[in-house]
């Protein structure tokens, strides 16, 4: 029994003796060594101080010290200690299968190799120096993976102190990693699979910059599929990696988030602190994943748009594999960066982080606090990325309006010269449908449109629910429909704009008065267009990302649109100014304006109007103006890119007249105002085709206001008296055409000191005429007299059956104050008692004046010119075979000058008036009407005339009995000739 027991005992002992004794002789032995290191010593070199094994094939080693290398890189391992258990038949083939290796206090350097005709100057400095091995070494071409495997680890677990340097990358680790280790030294693949970790990174450097990481902690589960380093760059190595770890550990660049999050057109950058649960496959997170980064510098950018400040951002994922990114903002500053030129491209730029840019080409948009942006991100696997966006804004300070300056397009005329204000709102964004609700508001905001300069404190509340439509488009003639196709949808019902104090600078007002407007968008839809790639990608998503990069103006060439809206507006005059305020165009007054815009591929469509009603409107037009109840409309007749705009405008019970006379003209008026503009834009540019300015009914209360347009010389004044006016014209920068009307009953007027009543009738043609110069040609117009009594002791002078008709051959007048007329004209009348009238003191003294009375309907020709020195008379003429009556004359402000010249058979006289004095020649008196000329040559005065004009009188009779011409006549008398016809059609009715 003791022997049995004794075997056992020593037989556990002398076999344990006989397996320690060779073994660890031959662990120490530097034999050991060299054959281990011939096996292949190109690819491996491995050396220990110390080694021993406690039972078979487990081994434990101090000094631990192996290098190597593969075709594209070279490295190195140290390690204080080691133990591992060895596979002995591997071995024998010339492959080292480890498991359960423990390594304390680990040193690891990987080197990359140079490719032949390529380096890496910049980064090579800071790679490892590989012991045994030459640097220069360049890499040779690898070998099929499955190549002969040289390392294999299982249960590989480090403890202690870790320090890896890794091409260009350095960092001190502390802690515990324990998984399988792979190395092909033929293919140069290193892996890691189910590894456990629980560490600490006590320093990060990479390239030349140091310091980078401290004090940061990952524990968890990690694995990284086998790679070659050289085929790896940057954060694609995040594709290898599959870890579900909680993380705690400063972040100096957040870029790595984009790469993680997939953010397409959406950059995260900054620095803070980064903890929670990391759960991350082959590069994409994963379920239960919950990130948090404190972020005391955090920037975003969205296109040109930039996002910098302070805050938070999470990170979770559902276990459905969808992510919600959560960024608040503690502190903002929204950024826009622009190009070169100062202005934002229209093309689409790259996304560049924001440090990325020179600060010059940032200019700040608004600021605000407690902002918070949140993305709703499908899973990794699917088609699309971000689901639905919301950004929340409690307040942003906008420190200046100008800015958005950019995001107008020029076509609008619209300057935001400066100003600040305050943005909230909120904005949700998903593929398909948009939710948007911002307000702004603005103190003392400076605008201008076109060279209209004015400030105000803006109210902008913005309303849109945007969806995907395929859409209903309309060809260029807008009319005919085309194929539907794809497009994104906005309904802007709702929005509205509120502008106080609005203060309109005037070169002669020195104070503004302020004044108010609001408009309230009723209904209005705007459909931009999209391509199919764009639809598929997420009708809202492509149209957020459009504007982010190239703005809204992207769309202005094709988007069709429909609003209705109302504009409270204390003003018109702008809507004069949308066709650029044609020959002085203005209006005034206020109300409620109709809007009802539409839009086609970004022009104008035919059917847009403004309409607006008003008790109190004004027109003004050609230094006139016209006032009373009436309503506004301007129109689109043909839309594109050349429209044609119509306003028409009517007044009734108006009052038109001089803009700067005191009292109106007319009264009682129906005013009536046409204008075609033919492709306005906002430069002031744009042809007008035609302005129709209609009257058809209008009452003058009081003719003497007319008297201003006459000369203060002249010998005509209005008295008293009412009429009745119509008028149609048509006006065009360079022709003016028309008629006008004034009929007026029992009118007061004193000609020539003379107390004339009368009706009157004055039918204008114009013709032509140069609306800048004021001067028009009237040929073809007529006045009629009627009814007309000149107040004296005469019964003669009473008959109320007198009537005269001037008909103009030749006519020019400039419409002045005073007016300037050049007048030729053919005339009759019913008789001379007017010129009777004149000659009344003489009619006792010669009784041949008295027949003058009995001649009927005498014919003539008038020539008549007024300017600002007086009145001149140089011919009127009437007459038949047995009767002739002239005048000629002059009123200017030396006092009237002139001679009446009158003939029965072969009596005549002449009636000769300087100032107030007159006399009465018989002698010559026909010469001397003929010489006279006015303003040219003076009065023929003699006494000695006066006596001898008897014998006068009696030579010229026996001269005009054999010669069939008057005393003093320069040319045969011929009978009476009646006007020509008038073209004029107003004088084909009497009314």
């Amino acid at each position: 029994m003791f022997k049995a027991i004794s075997r056992s005992l020593l037989t556990p002992l002398i076999l344990a003796g006989l397996y320690l004794i060779p073994v660890n002789l031959l662990l120490n032995l530097p034999a050991a060594q060299q054959w281990l290191n011939s096996l292949q010593p190109d690819a491996l070199t491995l050396t220990w101080d110390r080694a021993w094994s406690w039972y078979p094939l487990r081994v434990q080693v101090r000094g631990l010290a192996a290098d190597g290398q593969t075709a594209v890189e070279q490295w190195q391992v140290d390690a204080a200690s080691a133990g591992a258990s060895v596979a002995l038949v591997p071995l024998l083939r010339g492959q080292i299968r480890i498991h359960d290796l423990d390594l304390d206090d680990v040193r690891v350097h990987l080197r990359p190799r140079p490719k032949s005709g390529q380096d890496d100057p910049a980064l090579r400095p800071f790679y490892p120096v590989i012991r045994h091995r030459d640097p220069t070494a360049v890499a040779a071409a690898p070998p099929p993976a499955g190549g002969p495997l040289v390392l294999a680890v299982e249960n590989l677990r480090l403890t202690g102190e870790t320090q890896a340097w890794i091409g260009h990358i350095r960092t001190a680790l502390t802690g515990t990693l324990g998984g399988s280790f792979s190395l092909d030294t033929g293919s140069g693949q290193v892996g890691l699979a189910n590894a456990d970790l629980d560490l600490r990174l006590s320093a990060l450097a990479i390239g030349p910059d140091k310091d980078l990481l401290r004090d940061a902690a990952v524990r968890g589960r990690i694995e990284v599929q086998p790679f070659v380093m050289t085929a790896i760059s940057g954060l694609d190595a995040l594709r290898l990696l599959m870890i579900n770890a909680e993380v705690d550990l400063p972040v100096g660049r957040l870029n790595a988030l984009n790469h993680l999050l997939h953010l397409d057109g959406l950059t995260l950058d900054g620095s803070g602190r980064l903890h929670g649960r990391l759960h991350l496959e082959h590069g994409d997170l994963r379920g239960d994943t919950d990130l948090v980064l404190d972020a005391d510098r955090l920037r975003t950018g969205i296109g040109q748009f930039g996002f910098a400040g302070h805050g938070r951002v999470q990170v979770r994922v559902d276990p459905q594999d969808e992510q919600d990114l959560v960024v608040r903002f503690a502190t903002l500053e929204v950024l826009l960066a622009e190009d070169g030129a100062g202005a934002r491209s229209d093309r689409k730029p790259a996304t560049h982080a924001l440090g990325e840019l020179p600060e010059a080409a940032l200019r700040p948009l608004y600021s605000g606090q407690d902002v918070s942006v949140t993305l709703h991100l499908a899973a990794p696997d699917r088609k699309h990325d971000i689901t639905r966006l919301i950004v929340a804004i409690p307040e942003f300070a906008v420190p200046e309006l100008a800015v958005y300056q950019q995001f107008l397009p020029p076509q609008t005329g619209l300057v935001l010269h400066g100003g600040q204000g305050r943005l909230s709102g909120r904005a949700e964004l998903s593929r398909e449908t948009l939710v948007l609700d911002l307000t702004l508001t603005g103190a003392d905001a400076d605008l201008a449109y076109r060279k209209q300069r004015l400030s105000a404190d803006l109210d902008l509340r913005l309303r849109i629910a945007g969806q995907a439509a395929a859409g209903e488009r309309r060809a260029p003639n807008h009319r005919t429909k085309r194929r539907a196709k794809p497009a994104a949808v906005l309904d802007l019902s709702g929005s509205q704009l509120r502008l106080d104090d609005v203060r309109v600078t005037l070169p002669d007002q020195a104070e503004p008065r302020p004044w108010q407007a609001a408009l309230v968008i009723a209904e209005g839809h705007v459909q931009l267009p999209l391509t199919g790639a764009e639809l598929a990608h997420g009708a809202m998503l492509s149209l957020a990302e459009r504007i982010a990069h190239r703005g809204a103006a992207a769309f202005l060439d094709m988007t069709d649109a429909r609003l209705r809206a109302r504009l409270d507006a204390p003003q018109l005059n702008w809507i004069a100014a949308l066709i650029h305020h044609p020959m002085g165009l203005a209006l005034r007054g206020s109300g409620a304006v109709d809007v009802d815009l539409r839009l086609v591929d970004g022009w104008l469509g035919t059917d847009s109007a403004l309409v607006v009603k008003t008790q109190d409107l004004g027109i003004d037009l050609l230094d006139h103006s016209a006032t009373g109840a009436g309503d506004v409309k301007l129109r689109v007749e043909q839309g594109g890119r050349h429209p044609l705009l119509a306003l028409d405008a009517g007044l009734t019970d108006a009052r038109l007249g001089p803009a700067d006379a005191p009292r109106p003209e007319l009264e009682q008026a129906r005013f009536e105002l046409a204008v075609r503009a033919r492709n306005p834009d906002a430069h002031g540019r744009g042809a007008i085709t035609t302005i129709d300015l209609r009257v058809p009914t209008a009452r003058v209360r009081d003719m003497s206001v007319y008297n201003p347009y006459l000369p203060p010389q002249s010998p005509l004044r209005f008295v008293a008296g009412e009429a009745e006016v119509s008028a149609d014209l048509s006006l065009a920068p360079n022709q003016v055409k028309g008629q006008a009307i004034l009929n007026g009953q029992r009118l007061r007027m004193q000609v020539a000191g003379e107390d004339i009543t009368t009706d009157l009738r004055l039918d204008v043609l114009v013709r032509d005429g140069d609306l800048a110069k004021r001067r028009f040609n009237i040929a073809g117009s007529a006045l009629r007299l009627r009814r007309v009594q000149v107040t004296g002791n005469a019964q003669t002078h009473k008959q109320p059956d007198w009537h005269a008709l001037v008909q103009a051959e030749r006519a020019q007048v400039q419409w002045s104050r005073p007016l300037t007329l050049d007048l030729a004209a053919d005339i009759m009348v019913a008789d001379s008692r007017p010129f009777v009238a004149v000659l009344d003191q003489q009619r006792g003294k010669h009784d041949w004046i008295d027949q003058l009375l009995t001649v009927k309907d005498l014919a003539g020709r008038v020539e008549l010119a007024i300017d600002q020195a007086g009145t001149r008379l140089p011919h009127l003429l009437l007459g038949s075979r047995e009767l002739e009556v002239g005048v000629k004359g002059r009123a200017t402000a030396a006092g009237p000058e002139g001679v009446v010249y009158a003939r029965f058979h072969n009596l005549a006289g002449l009636l000769a008036q300087q100032g107030k004095t007159r006399h009465f020649e018989l002698t010559d008196a026909r010469r001397r009407f003929d010489a006279y000329v006015a303003d040219a040559t003076p009065l023929e005065q003699s006494a000695g005339e006066q006596a001898s004009a008897s014998h006068a009188a009696a030579d010229g009779a026996k001269t005009s009995a054999a010669s069939g011409t008057h005393p003093g006549a320069s040319h045969p008398v011929v009978a009476p000739k009646a006007p020509k016809q008038s073209e004029n059609p107003f004088l084909e009715s009497d009314g």
